[in-house]
């Protein structure tokens, strides 16, 4: 037993040396990734991807919150690696393709709480380095509806858009988004006070986002009225395709059909379209 121990050693050693000392093109780097900087209470687990220079996935990995403090490394071929980091997909759909995998939102759902970094490492020694840096890559929508009681058994909102996730080096998926919150209060008086929350993707057209308000009356659920929500925004200066876009708060008078947006500071107000 000892003498074969000591003879896999031997090999070992040899095949180590022929590596530095006789051919160095045909060995890997070791890429080494840092994750301490991640706040594990906003970001649970992380999926990584590792892709050549056009794109083809390499290797995939998922590192939990408890290693986030350890260093992370991993072998990979010398010369350009991209670096593909996605941080809470907890209920979305990760697609398999080896060329171009996708996160997608499923039918009816909200978004997760996304968070993405990428990278590209040149690696021409044995040894690369990169730190990962985390960006949130949602927007979270908080409606609130107000307003005097009406002949109404209740209010539902409903979202829809032509984004549906992304593909994993960040660039926005197309499809159908239609997503219905539960509300998180119902009125306890003669008033309506209404509120939802759900998160959303970044928007590939802006114009595809909208927001519509129903009632339930006489057994049936009645839409009121639609709010171009993408629309409104992208009018007045503000990119909902960035990752700098900031949450959108939304309180719509149910009585006037008119409703107030504020995003990180900025207020206006935005007339529902009737549809009945």
């Amino acid at each position: 037993m000892e003498l074969r121990k000591i003879t896999i050693g031997i090999l070992t050693s040899l095949l180590l040396f022929s590596c530095v000392k006789e051919n160095r093109t045909g060995c890997p780097c070791y890429l080494s990734l840092d994750f301490s900087k991640i706040d594990s209470s906003l970001i649970g687990k992380i999926h990584v991807w590792f892709a050549d220079s056009l794109d083809n996935i390499l290797l995939s990995d998922t590192i939990n919150s408890l290693k986030y403090l350890d260093r992370y490394g991993i072998d990979v071929p010398k010369g350009s690696t991209n670096i593909y980091c996605w941080g809470n997909l907890d209920a979305s759909i990760i697609g398999t393709s080896s060329k171009h995998p996708t996160i997608k939102i499923p039918e009816g759902h909200s978004s997760d709480k996304l968070y993405f970094y990428k990278s590209t490492v040149k690696s021409s020694g044995e040894f690369s380095y990169d730190t990962v840096i985390m960006k949130r890559n949602y927007i979270g929508i908080y409606v609130k509806v107000i307003g005097d009681a009406i002949a109404t058994s209740g209010i539902t909102i409903l979202a829809r858009s032509s984004s549906c996730g992304y593909y994993i080096s960040g660039d926005i998926l197309d499809g159908a988004f239609s997503h219905s919150p539960p509300p998180l209060s119902v009125p306890s008086g003669e008033s309506i006070d209404y509120r939802y929350h759900f998160n959303i993707l970044r928007q590939k057209v802006p114009e595809d986002l909208k927001l519509f308000l129903y009632t339930r009356y006489g057994g049936k659920d009645v839409r009121l009225c639609e709010f171009p929500l993408g629309e409104a925004i992208t009018k007045r200066g503000m990119d909902i395709s960035s990752d700098k876009m900031g949450d959108v708060h939304i309180i719509i008078d149910y009585s006037l059909l008119v409703s107030r947006i504020t995003i990180e500071g900025w207020e206006f107000t935005l007339p529902g379209v009737i549809t009945i």
